[in-house]
């Protein structure tokens, strides 16, 4: 096998839906991406990209081996949260970054510290995120 696969074989492909601007990254958009669940293996959700958005202050670590980030672009903001993406913190600077994301679009709901529900905010689910050519 090592004389056959180079390590671009063994890197993991990311298959985007579609190049959305984040102006596109709406509410809207996530109600109508519901209409074609549910997903799983015979139904991915839907992978979005974005590219040539700004950071909106410095990345973040949180929970330990997780990113978020707040994306910005044209007067448009999307929180974003990446699982496992920590590391990637430091290679993308200070916070005035330009960067490329791949990611699934959701909401996220919780409750405040007095334990009542917050309304749901929309967030970027980051698959991967590098800094833009």
């Amino acid at each position: 096998m090592r004389r056959r696969l180079d390590p671009d074989c063994l890197t993991p492909e990311i298959i985007l839906d579609a190049i959305i601007p984040l102006a596109e990254a709406t509410h809207d958009l996530h109600r109508l991406m519901r209409h074609f669940a549910p997903y799983g293996i015979g139904n991915p959700a839907p992978v979005f990209a974005a590219k040539g958005v700004r950071l909106a202050g410095p990345p973040r670590r949180v929970g330990g081996s997780h990113l978020k980030l707040v994306l910005r672009d044209n007067g448009h903001t999307l929180p974003a949260i990446g699982f496992n993406l920590g590391d990637r913190a430091e290679e993308l600077g200070t916070g005035e970054a330009i960067v490329d994301v791949a990611f699934r679009l959701e909401e996220n709901v919780w409750r405040d510290g007095l334990g009542r529900l917050r309304p749901p905010e929309l967030q970027a689910r980051l698959l991967d995120v590098r800094l833009a050519r």
